[in-house]
């Protein structure tokens, strides 16, 4: 196998291992919200659904800017040294803005919780932080 192909394996790994970890993430976070915020797993009521509306959204929101960053990377290769910052720098920008719109349009339409959003899409940085332990763990 050539050190390409190990490279773009090792780069596929990575990228499922990290919207794997949202995923679990999400799924604890939204399990100790129906069965330890008020009235448990029979207690609905609209905070706890705009609670786990928020954390699915924002989970969501992350491994979606998880994959644009990835995406973004592999485009950079293909510029030049002098162009690949600008490109870098205008796909943040953009990314950004994407998030803050939809973060602001949530706040706005009242069905997700501000916290819990913010909550799922901070999962990203949780996910990204574990990779050295999970990379020690799954070699």
């Amino acid at each position: 196998m050539s050190e390409v192909n190990k490279r773009e394996d090792t780069v596929r790994e990575t990228v499922k291992r990290v919207v794997v970890v949202i995923a679990i993430l999400f799924l604890v976070e939204m399990f100790v919200t129906v069965f330890f915020l008020e009235g448990g797993l029979g207690g609905w009521n609209r905070e706890k659904i705009t609670i786990l509306l928020g954390l699915l959204a924002g989970s969501v929101m992350g491994a979606g800017m998880f994959l644009h960053i990835k995406k973004t990377l592999e485009e950079s290769f293909a510029f030049g040294e002098k162009s690949a910052p600008t490109h870098m720098k205008k796909t943040y920008i953009f990314r950004i803005s994407i998030v803050g719109i939809l973060m602001i349009l949530a706040a706005w339409s009242g069905w997700f919780n501000i916290l819990a959003l913010l909550l799922g899409i901070m999962n990203l940085k949780i996910a990204v932080y574990l990779q050295p332990i999970l990379n020690k763990i799954f070699r």
